[in-house]
């Protein structure tokens, strides 16, 4: 350790001496922690989506769906693990006779705690009528300005829409575009090619 008029070394580093008040006796001083105008402009910051999950709206929460965002797509749905693969058009008319193989409409939707999840809604075709599927899509038609909670009603084999008896705030949907969103949700389950490997895996090879 050497030491000079102003300070100590103590390995390398520059302390102030005992004699002056450089905050080594007085390490609160007020004067010593101000912090200058530099330091006002904060970093923002915005919180990374990173998974977004596919699956039909969890039975107790209440949901809002995108105003604008929807589309129809060719999904496989694996009934053992309930996964969704998004089928590319290109392959899509090559599994029209496999059962796990469907047309969804692709609906991103949001629970008031803010938990963003893609909403996979059966279609029907217009000469063939299910009811399941007909009252899903309007449920999903109601929640685009209505916070609601879907239900089913076994009896009638129908889904309903239970809307929110308070007000609450519009929905704060995260800063993504569709594509955006689509890509998060099938980042790794596109179905490109007759060997992808679900595909094989539905045909009994592995």
């Amino acid at each position: 350790m050497m030491s000079n008029n102003t300070g100590v070394l103590v390995n390398g580093l520059s302390l102030p001496a005992k004699g002056h008040d450089g905050g080594f006796k007085r390490p609160f001083n007020p004067e010593l922690l101000r912090l200058t105008d530099e330091y006002d402009d904060e970093p923002h910051t915005q919180n990374l989506i990173l998974d977004i999950p596919v699956h039909k709206p969890p039975t107790t929460a209440f949901i809002r769906t995108h105003p604008e965002y929807q589309v129809r797509m060719g999904i496989l749905e694996l009934s053992e693990t309930r996964e969704h693969f998004l089928v590319t058009r290109a392959i899509y008319g090559q599994l029209i006779k496999e059962k796990a193989v469907s047309k969804r409409l692709l609906v991103p939707s949001i629970t008031l705690q803010g938990y963003l999840f893609l909403w996979p809604l059966k279609t029907t075709s217009s000469n063939r009528r299910n009811r399941w599927n007909a009252s899903a899509k309007a449920a999903a038609e109601e929640a685009r300005e209505n916070w609601v909670r879907i239900e089913t009603d076994q009896e009638l084999k129908v889904y309903t829409a239970k809307k929110a008896v308070d007000e609450h705030s519009e929905p704060a949907w995260p800063e993504m575009t569709f594509p955006e969103i689509l890509s998060v949700a099938f980042k790794d389950k596109i179905i490109r090619t007759p060997n992808h490997k679900v595909l094989r895996y539905l045909r009994g090879e592995l």
